[in-house]
């Protein structure tokens, strides 16, 4: 709609787009005031803008107008006073329907609200997921095949005692978080996993910064394409110190019985005994 209203806010143009939005044709508002055409409750809801258009002050804003058949039509208003010398001689009208932006804009406010409420969802799964890897010692990681990009959980950096902000160690600094053999053994494993989608478990002794040598129980997985390359791997980190230094106990506790069995049944099953005389 396009109109102009002069200082005494009666119309001095009106194109025929208000027959469709007022049902009332552009030509018969002539002289009509602004008042008329909007009615008490639109008129005080637009005066404030009306007002600062008659000040020189342009304004724009959003309204709901209402069809003459009951429904309402969200609109993008703008006032441009017309200035002659300084002085305001009135304002011209300008309303653009927006209700397919409105809906769009609903829409995408909903869909924001829908992220919100699944990144929270998310972010409180991290969060147990942290709290998971924390209380069972178990660190993971994931890489991009084709970039070579590695990520860590923060258990995994505490593992090694690594700063949790920094980036993952480089390959060429990785093997230092491993004995040799350790590193040879997962190199080995991840080159297999890349090539033939081969998952691995392996124990592999680890060196944490501070000096301090353990154990971890290593696992690694795959992802495949559609057309079943390897693009990811996925990995997973638990300290087995204690456990394994248990079962190396368990082990030679058993050597030790079995070592004490046969040497007490092995060839002098008698020894250490006093025979006695008959019938006694």
């Amino acid at each position: 709609m396009l109109a102009y209203w002069d200082r005494n806010l009666l119309c001095k143009f009106a194109n025929r787009a208000y027959e469709r939005w007022f049902g009332v044709k552009g030509s018969s508002l002539f002289d009509t005031s602004i008042q008329d055409l909007l009615g008490p409750e639109l008129f005080a809801a637009n005066e404030p803008f009306i007002l600062a258009a008659l000040r020189g002050e342009p304004q724009e804003f959003e309204r709901v107008i209402p069809h003459p058949n009951g429904t309402l039509r969200p609109s993008l208003a703008r006032y441009l006073p017309h200035v002659v010398n300084g002085k305001v001689l009135g304002f011209v009208v300008e309303v653009t329907e927006v209700t397919g932006l409105y809906e769009a804009r609903e829409k995408l406010r909903r869909h924001v609200e829908a992220l919100e409420r699944t990144n929270a969802l998310l972010s409180n799964r991290l969060e147990a997921l942290r709290l998971a890897q924390r209380l069972g010692e178990v660190g993971s990681w994931e890489m991009d095949v084709a970039s070579g990009v590695v990520i860590w959980s923060e258990q995994l950096y505490d593992l090694f005692g690594l700063d949790p902000r920094a980036a993952p160690p480089a390959g060429a600094k990785q093997h230092e978080l491993y004995s040799p053999e350790s590193w040879r053994m997962l190199l080995e494993a991840i080159q297999r996993a890349v090539q033939y989608g081969l998952c691995y478990r392996l124990d592999l002794e680890y060196v944490h910064h501070s000096g301090r040598r353990g154990w971890l129980d290593a696992r690694g997985a795959v992802q495949r394409d559609a057309e079943g390359h390897v693009t990811m791997l996925y990995g997973t980190a638990q300290e087995i110190s204690a456990r394994r230094m248990a079962g190396e106990f368990d082990s030679q506790a058993q050597r030790i019985a079995e070592l004490d069995r046969s040497h007490t049944f092995g060839g002098h099953p008698q020894d250490g005994l006093t025979a006695r005389p008959n019938g006694s």
